[in-house]
């Protein structure tokens, strides 16, 4: 959606510490290949893209929008109407902006 809007440079923050490594290993183990090789289509085209590895305990708002997730069938599905509960979220991510950015994070990789 960033690219769509005409970003033309994007950081990826996620969660999946696997992800990020499957990204740049060398082949896909089967299992989530689909899903690593849209990730990589993506990023491979005329962007600059960084990928880093942030612990869930520094991202509420991703936190809860992913168990929000869990509730619906497997698909794209784009939320035009904020869930309850995620403005609490992002408050908890706000106050918390100080110390997000000081936790440890992995494999920023530019790509």
């Amino acid at each position: 959606m960033a690219w769509e809007d005409g970003h033309r440079k994007v950081i990826v923050e996620t969660d999946s510490l696997l992800l990020v490594q499957r990204m740049f290993a060398d082949s896909i183990t089967m299992g989530c290949s689909n899903l690593i090789h849209v990730c990589r289509c993506l990023t491979n085209k005329e962007r600059d893209v960084r990928i880093a590895h942030l612990y869930r305990e520094y991202d509420h708002a991703a936190d809860f929008m992913a168990s929000e997730a869990l509730k619906f069938e497997c698909g794209l599905r784009i939320v035009f109407v904020p869930p309850a509960g995620i403005v609490e979220a992002l408050q908890q991510d706000l106050v918390g902006v100080a110390w997000a950015h000081r936790a440890p994070v992995h494999n920023i990789i530019s790509m």
